[in-house]
């Protein structure tokens, strides 16, 4: 088995492909080669039979995913050479920025420092910048719902709007224009009875009809 043919490239959801250099090639579970900077290998004199090729997983970048094409078996007759090639996703991200009004009512939207934005499912989470951008490197291909940290984000305020859906990452393709807004936001209140009796509330809001991020005044009575 020996070809100046064989490459370990990336491979994003458009076709595109770039070369990973230094990155481990074993053969039978043993590390025999390390890819050159345009990313081909070479790995000769092996002996007659089935052989197990594989990328070593410690010598692949962050930025990039080997899911199912890194372990290869291969029968090797003598005298012949088998192109073997291997690719990996490259990891998508996810840029936006979470705004609120400057003066935490109705002023203009600046961006919100510090507030944890997460998506699900897996544990993929950032914090925003002092601007309100954020940027979340190396996620895998998939569907991910976006969310904020309630627990990040200033007393009175809540999301007033954020992404419509899940968004769809796909590799090696950045999702961008992400917005979270904030807003005045009402609290949650937690009616207790000491005597653990259960009886029936009233609840009257005005106006009765608001748009979002309106003020309402909220009256419950037993």
């Amino acid at each position: 088995m020996c070809s100046s043919d064989l490459i370990v490239a990336t491979q994003d959801a458009n076709g595109a492909k770039q070369p990973l250099g230094n990155v481990g090639i074993a053969v039978d579970g043993i590390q025999a080669v390390t890819t050159t900077p345009d990313g081909h290998y070479q790995i000769g004199r092996l002996s007659p039979g089935a052989h197990t090729i594989s990328v070593v997983e410690s010598t692949v970048p962050s930025t990039v995913q080997f899911v199912a094409d890194k372990k290869k078996t291969v029968t090797v007759t003598a005298g012949t050479s088998t192109p073997l090639n291997f690719y990996a996703s490259p990891l998508g991200k996810i840029t936006g920025t979470v705004v609120a009004p400057a003066d935490g009512g109705f002023g203009a939207l600046v961006g919100l420092k510090n507030v944890y934005v997460v998506a699900e499912p897996g544990e993929h989470a950032v914090i925003t910048d002092d601007d309100g951008s954020f940027i979340m490197d190396n996620v895998p291909a998939g569907t991910y719902t976006l969310s904020v940290d309630p627990d990040t984000i200033p007393d009175g305020l809540g999301v007033l709007s954020g992404p419509e859906g899940p968004l769809d990452v796909q590799a090696g393709l950045p999702v961008s224009g992400v917005v979270f807004k904030l807003g005045p936001a009402a609290k949650n209140v937690v009616f207790t009875y000491s005597d653990g009796r259960r009886m029936p509330i009233q609840v009257a809001f005005t106006p009765a009809v608001a748009p979002p991020g309106s003020v309402l005044r909220v009256t419950a009575r037993p």
